[in-house]
């Protein structure tokens, strides 16, 4: 054992392990099991770590995705009679990315696909986000999120034929800074104790297996680029020395969202013709016909 990582004893059972296993800080740290005894978000102990101050942007955020299931469910469902407004069909991530339109990567994120997608993410945003919000603050919070969305939403828009939506990679963003700061602050602690951690990575795996298997259309892409690029945030953030990456991360979502006008990789069915003579060219290909069809 190395004097970087010292014998140090759990402040509930008194355990002894090295200081890498444990979770929290001194003089609170807490070993494996205890850690996944914290049923609840926000011991007592944890809880002068976190500003008193209500979760605003949370609340926006979850607001906003609820008005627009609102009015993608019951106003203009996508089988309905009446035609979506023109407002409504800009904020999709459709091939209208290929002419540069990038903000639909952060719009689609708080569009969702029905009622079960919304109730799923919307939990777990208000879950996760308001005690992040608490700790980090409103900006810190609402950027992480949109940060590592946006990254998500590109990567998955450049790898695979199928548009995305929904919040689920900037809530994984969240969940992969505080997995990485687990053994460095306390409320990363209490929220990503061993317990969650191994929901959050079955999760993971489980829509892998999901979207393998033909059973849903999960944006996959979207789910691990938020969960990877939030992890390397929380890890860039843990040394003064390493933070100059924090900002290197931010420009690599940026980058991701560039590259989107520019890459397709897979391929997709098409017709050339408008009958029935369908036929599967790569992505890059349909790009510069359908820039010219449109053209753009």
């Amino acid at each position: 054992m190395t004097d970087e990582d010292p014998i140090v004893g759990c402040s509930v059972c008194g355990t002894t392990v090295s200081r890498s296993e444990m979770f929290g800080v001194e003089p609170d740290l807490l070993c494996a099991r205890c850690a996944s005894g914290v049923r609840q978000r926000m011991q007592v102990r944890f809880r002068p770590v976190a500003k008193d101050r209500a979760p605003i942007a949370t609340v926006v955020c979850v607001g906003i995705a609820v008005l627009l299931a609102l009015a993608t469910e019951l106003m203009w469902p996508m089988r309905g009679t009446k035609p979506r407004p023109g407002w409504l069909l800009l904020l999709y991530q459709t091939q209208d990315v290929w002419a540069g339109e990038v903000w639909r990567h952060v719009t689609s994120m708080f569009l969702h696909g029905g009622w079960v997608h919304l109730v799923f993410n919307g939990m777990a945003l208000w879950s996760i986000g308001r005690i992040f919000e608490a700790t980090w603050g409103a900006l810190a919070m609402l950027g992480l999120l949109i940060l590592t969305g946006i990254a998500g939403a590109s990567l998955e828009f450049i790898a695979h034929q199928s548009s995305s939506v929904g919040l689920s990679g900037g809530i994984l963003g969240l969940c992969g800074f505080l997995i990485a700061l687990r053994h460095r602050h306390p409320v990363a602690a209490a929220v990503m104790h061993p317990g969650n951690v191994k929901y959050v990575l079955v999760f993971v795996v489980v829509c892998i297996v999901a979207s393998l298997a033909n059973v849903f259309n999960i944006a996959n892409w979207a789910h691990g680029g938020g969960l990877g690029l939030g992890f390397l945030i929380g890890h860039a953030s843990l040394d003064p020395r390493r933070r100059i990456l924090v900002p290197l991360c931010g420009l690599l979502a940026v980058g991701l969202m560039v590259a989107s006008i520019f890459l397709a990789f897979g391929s997709v069915q098409v017709t050339r013709d408008g009958g029935a003579n369908w036929e599967r060219i790569p992505r890059m290909e349909w790009r510069e016909i359908w820039l010219k069809q449109n053209g753009r």
